[in-house]
């Protein structure tokens, strides 16, 4: 490893200093010009699209450079930026990768050097032996039980205390020990991730939209939280395929990508080959497809890196059936075999049924009526105390086939989120999502380092029961939350909530008297 940090520390001295590079879009094409049979790009939305569970917001294609597929699934739009879940491992590492060629920290460097002020009274030996490269391939020893967030303001020093870190080195998957990577490139830069990627990565691929979730203390979480478009992830990727480089310019060290891909931790789950058990690298998987990388994050967050094809795929969405990695395989299945050396013969007709196929990626708005006599004009339901703290929500008529509904927190901040009959009202909201980060949930105002306005679109329809429906999708994340009213002009209404991540677990609201 002294090596590869000699070699990664020459070449970016070479670099030198960087500037910011001119913004620049990935460049589009046929996909039979880049070799790519059409068919096999419909034939793979049809599979993605009938995934039981899932939802696939973005998706695009790029090959040989070129952006030859993009779906949005309406209500998303191309320019919505996405949480990306795990996927942010992998910018965390491509920040440590640039650190190292910087000479500002090395692979073999001990964790707890990083942090004197933030160590227990004692300090073991596995804790004193553990280093950065442990943190990378998530074998520093225990497990950080996922709910640290609820029980620490201090996320390093909960970390650190662990007695068992350092006392084995099996692989262990764990958001944390990506999360200490941050808390490193923070202390040894006074950056956090994301401002440091800013004029090393972000800015010469173009990418402007980026947050980041911040800790308590003000710590980029590292393992998950971050927000990209579909596109950016996408360059991101290309980054990647072509070994660091962007425009023809090294942008993080060559031999940093290629380690970041290649499998430098073993785990083997199940008994029969799978595309969790091919491999880790640092902070990416390896895949059941041959030579195939990804970055991976929950509920079907993907990059897919092929070189032997020239081939980057970015996709997400939300799925909840995510023990096969059902997405996964529709690309090995469906897309690959459609995938040629040389570029194919023009073919209009099969051209214009893809880009049919793309555009008309929607999710089914709400079924039933745009009226009914359940809808008064203007009706508020006050309600009692409850866990999602909302103190009120009322819904207003607007004219044909348009709603208004107002929900009021119990600290007092409100949001008017406009509905439609049959299909998506876009709206911009200052009130947060539905906060969930595949560990917990919690009702919030505010989620530090992603800042507001939040992107929503929404539904509704009058049900032949007399309740009324209402979908609202948060387009730059993953929540959807579905309101069901019921007794409306009764004496004892009420309102069920259900969110999309937690489909078993509706929540009833009722009235205050």
């Amino acid at each position: 490893m002294n090596k590869l940090h000699t070699i990664m520390a020459a070449a970016m001295t070479a670099i030198g200093a960087m500037a910011a590079a001119a913004p620049a879009s990935l460049p589009h094409a046929t996909p039979a010009s880049q070799g790519i049979d059409p068919k096999a790009i419909i034939t793979l939305v049809d599979s993605l699209q009938t995934l039981p569970a899932t939802e696939i917001h973005h998706l695009m294609i790029v090959r040989n450079g070129h952006i030859v597929a993009e779906g949005h699934t309406a209500p998303f739009e191309r320019t919505d930026k996405h949480t990306l879940f795990s996927c942010s491992k992998t910018m965390t590492a491509l920040a440590v990768g640039i650190a190292i060629g910087e000479n500002r920290l090395r692979l073999t460097d001990r964790v707890a050097s990083f942090f004197p002020d933030e160590l227990p009274d004692t300090i073991g030996d596995g804790l004193a032996s553990l280093t950065v490269r442990h943190l990378l391939t998530m074998d520093a020893g225990a497990h950080t039980p996922a709910d640290l967030p609820l029980r620490a303001d201090n996320w390093t020093r909960a970390f650190l205390a662990n007695p068992k870190l350092g006392t084995d080195h099996r692989f262990r998957y764990d958001s944390f020990c990506t999360y200490m990577l941050s808390a490193i490139v923070q202390r040894v830069t006074g950056q956090t991730v994301l401002n440091y990627l800013r004029p090393r990565l972000l800015q010469p691929l173009g990418i402007t939209e980026a947050d980041w979730e911040q800790s308590p203390d003000g710590v980029c979480v590292g393992g998950w939280g971050m927000r990209l478009t579909v596109e950016s992830m996408a360059k991101v990727g290309q980054m990647m395929l072509d070994g660091g480089k962007w425009n023809g310019r090294q942008i993080v060290p060559a031999q940093w990508v290629a380690e970041m891909q290649k499998t430098q931790i073993e785990w083997h789950p199940g008994n029969e080959p799978s595309d969790l058990n091919q491999g880790y690298g640092y902070q990416m998987w390896r895949c059941l497809e041959p030579g195939v990388a990804r970055a991976d994050g929950a509920y079907g967050q993907f990059i897919i890196i092929d070189p032997k094809r020239q081939l980057v795929v970015a996709m997400n969405g939300i799925s909840l059936d995510r023990g096969p990695y059902a997405e996964l395989r529709c690309v090995w299945r469906q897309l690959m075999p459609g995938v040629n050396d040389a570029p194919l013969p023009a073919n209009a007709k099969q051209q214009w049924a893809m880009e049919q196929k793309l555009a008309a990626m929607a999710l089914p708005t709400l079924p039933g009526k745009a009226s009914a006599k359940q809808l008064a004009a203007h009706t508020t339901l006050r309600l009692e105390h409850n866990e999602l703290a909302i103190s009120g929500i009322s819904l207003a008529m607007k004219g044909k086939g348009l709603m208004a509904m107002t929900i009021v927190m119990d600290d007092g901040t409100t949001d008017t989120i406009p509905l439609r009959h049959g299909s998506w009202a876009r709206h911009t909201s200052s009130m947060a999502p539905p906060f969930f980060n595949g560990a917990y949930s919690l009702p919030r105002t505010s989620i530090k380092g992603l800042n507001p306005p939040y992107s929503t679109a929404g539904c509704y329809a009058a049900n032949a029961d007399g309740s009324v429906t209402a979908r609202v999708v948060y387009t730059d994340w993953i929540s959807s939350r579905t309101f069901t009213f019921n007794g409306l002009g009764s004496t004892s209404p009420s309102v069920t909530i259900t969110d999309n991540f937690a489909p078993g677990k509706p929540i009833t609201l009722h009235c205050r008297n």
